[in-house]
């Protein structure tokens, strides 16, 4: 066969065949102007230059500015032939991985020189993706905190990553082609079913081993392997990936000491909290029977004289008598309040839906018939359906409700408010009225018993309602908080549990 100059003879038929056919963009250019003197097909497709275009432009515009120097150093005029690789720049300014073959020739009589072009642009990309892969996978196995080796198919160490040698505490070089078992210092037998599953090329995970370390602690790891495959598909090894549990293992027998003392704990203490309410029943006994007793004689004494020795009495001394059956009844409905609000502390939850606008509603008509010449505006969320225990949430709704309704016995235009909302996924309840309101310097004592924000003569009560109320929303898993001005009227927020809802039926 001819040579490549013979081959591209423009004056040969056969060989201008050849050239305009080749699937490889194909031009021969003049060396002295580094001008294109003939292109072929797939040079035009490739680069997307035309014909025409080609001819007109030289080598320098195809090549990057930095290369050019490069180029031209690699034209020898001795007429010896070179192959390189190149950037090439296409028409849309997208870049090109070139191989070039190079050889000299004459067009039409003058040197000029013959160039081949191959494109390596997807197999230099995948070169340089693999090798960012291998760095990448270098880097993970270095910076992992797991310990990742390799062996071969009887066992023997092939290599391992950072963790491994600090775990083991001997360098890769020296544990090389040395059984695995040899080097964790542990029987063959350990890792036999290891190495015998790998073998079928099953993966196996999580098999616990004990060791002891390179510092000579005693270590509990857990293996997991996988196979590695090579020629024919055959299994030539495993790769291992050993996590150090010891931390984990201790942390959790730790935790099984701490729990079981918690629930020891948890025993006496529920064995101290019976005893305390068993003695607080007795308490509560007591109080109701050494209290009232007093308190009935006090009362029955001072009306006996009124009724008896009324007439010898002035009317000082009957008013006298009076305050003091009056003090008595309400010293009585104090120790009801009490122990009503350590029962409600004591009661367990019988949770069941509950519409608390239709408790609400209720709560109203009874104020409304036992106040008929008052008239208040109320208004009610339309519907408000809980998880809860209804007779203890009728029990706040009561507290909240007639609170608002004493509150705002001296206001011309009384109004109160039962709104519901959703903020989030929690939904905020509030009792709002526009009565006498309150001081927010002293908000913090609003909710605890017996702690009165106003005088008994401007409004009659024993300070225990918005007290109930907070034992009742906490036993229903939620809080409770107010907000006032003197004069302005209050609002009572409060939240129950996730269960709350709004716009929904009993069913």
């Amino acid at each position: 066969m001819t040579n490549v100059a013979t081959a591209l003879n423009m004056d040969d038929r056969a060989y201008r065949t050849i050239f305009e056919a080749s699937p490889d963009p194909m031009w021969i250019f003049d060396e002295a102007t580094l001008r294109f003197l003939e292109v072929n097909k797939a040079a035009i497709d490739i680069y997307g230059y035309s014909h025409d275009e080609f001819l007109g432009m030289t080598l320098r515009e195809i090549r990057p500015q930095e290369d050019v120097p490069a180029l031209l150093a690699s034209i020898h005029p001795t007429g010896e032939t070179g192959t390189n690789i190149w950037t090439h720049l296409k028409k849309d300014g997208s870049e090109l991985q070139v191989t070039v073959f190079s050889t000299p020739t004459t067009f039409e009589g003058a040197p000029a020189r013959a160039v081949v072009v191959r494109d390596v642009t997807e197999q230099n990309r995948s070169r340089q993706d693999l090798a960012r892969a291998n760095m990448a996978l270098s880097a993970i196995l270095s910076a992992s905190p797991a310990c990742i080796l390799s062996v071969d198919s009887d066992g023997r160490v092939e290599t391992w990553n950072p963790a491994t040698e600090r775990l083991i505490g001997i360098p890769l070089v020296e544990a090389k082609d040395r059984f695995v078992w040899e080097i964790f210092g542990i029987e063959e037998s350990v890792f036999s079913p290891t190495i015998a599953a790998v073998r079928t090329g099953k993966s196996v995970e999580s098999i616990p081993m004990t060791i002891r370390s390179g510092s000579g602690d005693e270590r509990h790891l857990m293996v997991s392997a996988a196979p590695l495959f090579g020629e024919a598909n055959r299994v030539r090894g495993a790769m291992a990936v050993i996590n150090d549990a010891t931390d984990s293992i201790r942390a959790q027998k730790d935790l099984e000491a701490w729990s079981e003392l918690l629930e020891r704990r948890v025993s006496e203490r529920t064995a101290e909290l019976v005893a305390a309410n068993e003695e607080l029943e007795g308490f509560c006994a007591s109080v109701s029977h050494d209290l009232r007793s007093p308190l009935r004689a006090i009362d029955g004494f001072s009306r006996a004289i009124l009724e008896d020795y009324g007439d010898a009495l002035d009317e000082d001394g009957k008013d006298y008598l009076q305050r003091v059956r009056a003090a008595s009844w309400r010293m009585s409905d104090l120790i009801d309040d009490l122990l009503g609000l350590t029962r409600l502390t004591r009661a367990p939850l019988n949770r069941t839906l509950v519409d608390l606008s239709r408790l609400a509603e209720g709560i109203v008509t009874d104020l409304e018939s036992r106040n008929e010449g008052r008239n208040v505006v109320f208004l009610n969320v339309e519907s408000a359906v809980i998880y809860g225990d209804p007779r203890l949430l009728k029990v706040l709704l009561t507290a909240l409700i007639e609170n608002a309704w004493k509150f705002t016995s001296k206001t011309p235009e009384a109004r109160v408010e039962f709104t519901a909302h959703k903020n989030g996924e929690e939904t905020i309840f509030e009792i709002r009225d526009n009565g006498a309101g309150f001081d927010m310097t002293y908000v913090g004592k609003l909710f605890k018993p017996f702690e009165r924000l106003h005088r008994a003569v401007e409004f009659p009560g024993n300070g225990i309602g918005l007290a109930t109320a907070s034992r009742i929303v906490a036993k229903h898993g939620g809080k409770i908080w107010a907000e006032g001005a003197p004069g302005k009227g209050a609002v009572i927020r409060f939240t129950l549990d996730s269960l709350a809802g709004i716009d929904q039926r009993p069913i």
